[in-house]
Formats: C-alpha cells, sequence, structure tokens
C-alpha cells in the first residue's frame, strides 16, 4: 500500500478510550462480552455487546439494502423513549429508501416478557419521533443473523481486510473498477487483484467490497466461500 489519507490524531484515539471505558463501565458487575470493531460502512470504530451483536453487525455490514447505521443509539433512545424502551434499541438502521428500523438484538432463550416495553417503543414510532420517517420495530435472534453461515464467514473476513485499508480514501481503485465494470459484465477476486501490483492489490479488493456495500456491484458472496474465485459484477439496482 503506497498512499495514505491523512490518519486518525491523537484526540480521536483519546475520545474512542473514553467510549471504551464507559462501556466498561456501563456493564457494572455484569460480564457481558465487549467487542471493538471497525465498520467500513460507517468508516468508524464501533463497539458491540455481545458476541451476537457482533454477528448482527456482520449481516448489516453486508447488506447492500443499508445505507447508514448507528450502532450506539441508546443515548438518543433514552432521551427519546426512557431507559426501559432504550434498552430494547441496540441498532438503528437505514434503509436506502430512507425507512428506519430499530433493532433488538437477543439470543431467542434469552429474550424477555418485554411487552410493556415493546408496546411503549411502538408508541414512540407511532408518534414520527425522532425523523419523521417511517420507522418500525425488529427482533433479530441467532436464527436470523445466522440464517446464511456463508455470508457471515465471508463479511468477518472481508471486515478485516477492509479495516486494514481504512485509512486510504481507495478513490482512485474504485474510478478503475467502475470503468472496467462498464466494459465487462463480471470480474473473479483473483482479476480485481491483478489490477494492482503487490502494495496496492489488496485496495482493489477493498474497494470492491465497498462497492458490493453501496449496491453499486452485485457478487456470489452470500453463495460462496470467499475465495480467488468470488465473482462480482455490475449491479442492476
Amino acid at each position: 500500500m503506497t498512499s495514505a489519507k491523512n490518519r486518525v490524531g491523537s484526540r480521536l484515539g483519546t475520545q474512542f478510550r473514553g467510549r471504551l471505558a464507559a462501556a466498561y463501565d456501563a456493564r457494572g458487575h455484569h460480564q457481558s462480552d465487549l467487542v471493538f470493531a471497525y465498520s467500513p460502512r460507517m468508516e468508524e470504530d464501533v463497539i458491540l455487546h455481545s458476541g451476537l451483536e457482533y454477528g448482527h453487525f456482520l449481516l448489516v455490514e453486508s447488506d447492500p439494502s443499508i445505507r447508514h447505521t448507528d450502532y450506539s443509539p441508546k443515548a438518543r433512545m433514552v432521551e427519546l423513549a426512557g431507559t426501559e424502551v432504550a434498552s430494547l434499541v441496540d441498532a438503528e438502521v437505514v434503509n436506502r429508501d430512507g425507512v428506519v428500523s430499530w433493532r433488538e438484538v437477543k439470543y431467542k432463550n434469552s429474550l424477555r416478557n418485554d411487552d410493556n416495553q415493546r408496546l411503549q417503543l411502538q408508541t414512540v414510532i407511532h408518534r414520527g419521533a425522532p425523523h419523521q420517517w417511517a420507522a418500525n420495530h425488529q427482533v433479530f435472534t441467532e436464527i436470523e443473523i445466522y440464517e446464511n453461515p456463508v455470508r457471515i464467514r465471508n463479511w468477518n473476513r472481508i471486515v478485516a481486510w477492509m479495516a486494514q485499508a481504512r485509512d486510504f480514501p481507495l478513490i482512485t481503485e474504485r474510478k478503475k473498477l467502475l470503468t472496467i465494470f462498464g466494459a465487462k459484465r463480471s470480474l473473479n477476486l483473483a482479476d480485481i487483484l491483478a489490477l494492482g501490483d503487490r502494495s496496492t492489490a489488496p485496495l482493489f479488493a477493498a474497494a470492491a467490497f465497498k462497492l458490493v456495500q453501496a449496491a453499486t456491484l452485485d457478487s456470489d458472496l452470500d453463495q460462496a466461500p470467499l475465495s480467488l474465485h468470488s465473482v462480482f459484477s455490475r449491479g442492476e439496482r
């Protein structure tokens, strides 16, 4: 890799350490997991509060129908609806059509009888707050999250790959890929890597993954394990 955009300064690093400390403190005496990850979609570090939330994170990162995600909406939800209702919302997802989903992520066998809080959440949604967008509440358990294990395994690798390219804008690589895909129907990952030299080849792959996230390219990453034979094609969306 040859050139990088300006790296994050120490101030941002200090801010993230503060977020980590706050997340640890928020656990209290509970020993719930904390998972620290980089979100290529949002281009920022995120803190997830369980392995299941990490699985949901991979599901979201791999979904081209999603435009924006807030993996830490609790503070806004507390102001909006109170602590009990806010405890149901683990992520806010905005689709490309502007529809907002407030997602609850829990293991199926640990779903509590939270019907009263869910009713309050529906009331908040019906009031149209906070965005004046259509909103809905969704529950994601391990059944929905791991329905396609190939997809989750692939994006576990892809997110790590893209995290290594986080300091590179990938503008040149994306432009070159779009030009090539304007003339060719599809390329496999080996073809994409061959567009660069030893230092830049990984950036072309990261750019291709970014274009998949943006619904600009289609891929077979939901059907087959990530490999040099993985296929990328012009999106029909």
